[in-house]
């Protein structure tokens, strides 16, 4: 997990394997600012998007990510 958070590095010019890099820039931090009186819009569509898809492929076999009882759930992923 470690490896992860920093990027993957183990040394300043050597990596241990894969990481992440989950910054955003100011750019992204104004445009989600600028988008939060849209964010019950765009949660909404989210949700129909992924009722579709679930019922879509409800006879596919395919097996869905649990979302917890009382979980707040963006609808993202």
């Amino acid at each position: 997990m470690n490896y992860l958070r920093n990027f993957g590095h183990n040394g300043p010019s050597k990596f241990a394997g894969v990481g992440i890099n989950g910054k955003n820039s100011e750019f992204h931090a104004a445009m989600g600012l600028c988008n939060m009186e849209y964010i019950d819009d765009i949660l909404e569509v989210r949700k129909e998007q992924y009722q579709l898809y679930k019922e879509e492929l409800a006879i596919s076999g395919l097996k869905f990510q649990k979302i917890l009882e009382g979980t707040s759930y963006n609808y993202s992923y």
